[in-house]
């Protein structure tokens, strides 16, 4: 193995796992017990998804490092599973976060506030586009044999 890839890829394992690391710590930092109001522990639950696409990375990252030290041919689908894995728990997540924003906007007229919550909407939609091509590139190349199975 090259020593140019050889650290390209320990770059992108010590990236993934950073970001699994600093995901943990900030959704342990969003602890909050509120036992004046009731005995119920919260967490934020965007660090939730914060982790998951960090081990998706993680995943990935560790696998193309493993295949490429021992030389061996890399299999598609592990970018395509973590990848989409990825790409739709970040889009229902902020899709949610929006419609769940409009949804308490018929309890609390007015609490919604498009401005506020426009982030999640195109993050979402953005997201879910990438997944839906995701997915036609599998069974693109799926069709054209290109995956082993």
């Amino acid at each position: 193995m090259k020593k140019i890839t050889l650290a390209k890829n320990i770059l992108f394992v010590c990236f993934s796992a950073l970001l699994f690391i600093f995901s943990l710590i900030f959704y342990i930092q969003s602890f909050e017990n509120k036992m004046a109001k009731s005995s119920k522990i919260k967490f934020d639950e965007k660090y939730v998804v914060y982790i998951i696409v960090a081990i998706c990375f993680l995943v990935l990252t560790i696998y193309n490092f493993v295949m490429e030290y021992k030389k061996m041919k890399k299999n598609p689908l592990v970018m395509y599973g973590t990848v989409t894995v990825a790409t739709l728990v970040i889009s229902f997540y902020n899709l949610a976060c929006f419609f769940q924003a409009l949804l308490d906007y018929w309890n609390e007229p007015d609490s919604f506030v498009f401005r506020d919550n426009q982030l999640y909407l195109y993050v979402g939609i953005t997201t879910l586009v990438l997944f839906i091509g995701l997915v036609l590139k599998y069974f693109d190349d799926k069709n054209k044999k290109e995956i082993d199975f």
